[in-house]
């Protein structure tokens, strides 16, 4: 990137059921550091900024019936 982005925000299309949830996992600074927990649409104030970006994606469910799945998702710098 040609600027050092401070703010921001996960998209994606996610399918959720029973106790299903989805949640990410990002790194701005090549894998050394993660925010963690962080969900879509919220507005996320970056740290640790300086290199490749990582998005893990957590799927959780556990059980019969308690599933999750994210699709068409990706990251929006600003």
């Amino acid at each position: 990137l040609s600027f050092t982005p401070t703010k921001a925000t996960i998209v994606a299309h996610e399918t959720v059921s029973g106790t299903g949830s989805v949640t990410y996992d990002l790194s701005t600074n090549n894998g050394s550091n993660y925010q963690t927990s962080l969900t879509r649409g919220t507005e996320i104030t970056l740290t640790n900024t300086g290199g490749i970006a990582i998005l893990k994606q957590n799927l959780n469910g556990v059980g019969a019936g308690n599933t999750a799945s994210a699709t068409d998702w990706g990251l929006s710098y600003y």
